[in-house]
């Protein structure tokens, strides 16, 4: 995570610094952004990247730290009570996300191209440690659901959380 000198910054240089390495991971997979490039682009020297971040990797978390938390602000506006089923929560959880991807560009397109990441050596354990988190959290919903006598209970969690995971992608 950000080392204290890059919390120093003012916002505005925060910001300008994050959207460009946001943009930079978001078109490129990891193994291929460049920090030179983005650098370059900002007229600040790549030393002071590595005055605000321990290294590409330390980076590359903020970043993804910081996208999920704007998107997690939009998901926590619905609570499923709510709703009075789970499938109008459902839905209701695809427009907030898609009112996400509408109003942060920059922020969905990197979560995004997370997935560019599937076979990168660097990435692809992290990667893989989200997905499981994403589909352990729908279990959560599933395995809730089932308690409250609204989903079948003859069906393995695991298989309608990855299926509802993959639905709402």
């Amino acid at each position: 995570m950000p080392k204290a000198t890059f919390n120093k910054l003012k916002a505005e240089k925060k910001a300008l610094i994050t959207k460009a390495f946001l943009r930079e991971f978001a078109v490129k997979p990891y193994d291929e952004a460049s920090i030179s490039e983005v650098v370059k682009q900002l007229g600040i020297a790549k030393g002071s990247i590595y005055q605000y971040f321990e290294d590409k990797m330390d980076l590359f978390l903020y970043l993804i730290e910081k996208a999920n938390a704007v998107k997690a602000a939009y998901i926590a506006q619905i609570k499923r009570d709510d709703y009075p089923d789970f499938w109008s929560y459902f839905i209701e959880l695809f427009k907030v996300g898609l009112n996400f991807d509408t109003e942060h560009h920059l922020e969905s397109h990197f979560l995004f191209g997370l997935s560019q990441n599937l076979h990168s050596p660097s990435v692809k354990p992290l990667f893989d440690n989200m997905m499981q988190q994403a589909v352990q959290i729908f279990e959560e919903l599933v395995k809730a659901e089932i308690e409250k006598g609204l989903f079948r209970n003859d069906i393995p969690t695991n298989i309608m959380a990855y299926s509802l995971f993959h639905t709402g992608r």
